[in-house]
């Protein structure tokens, strides 16, 4: 999460669970299954946070594209 969503998370905000990722894991397994080596990596401090979303980004822009075409 964000910072922005972990400080309304921590504010007790019901909301905040909307942006959380298991709902969208059901959604979309094959695409979170996707981002979850760039999180990990994150975690432990070899991938920049800014290449993480980047990489995101780019494949959830191509997921987009395959849903909308397919």
């Amino acid at each position: 999460m964000t910072d922005a969503l972990l400080a309304a998370d921590r504010c007790g905000s019901k909301k905040v669970r909307l942006f959380d990722t298991p709902p969208f894991a059901m959604c979309c397994p094959d695409l979170v299954k996707k981002t979850e080596s760039w999180m990990k990596a994150v975690k432990e401090g070899t991938l920049d946070p800014a290449e993480e979303m980047r990489c995101i980004r780019d494949t959830a822009e191509g997921y987009r594209l395959a849903k909308i075409e397919g």
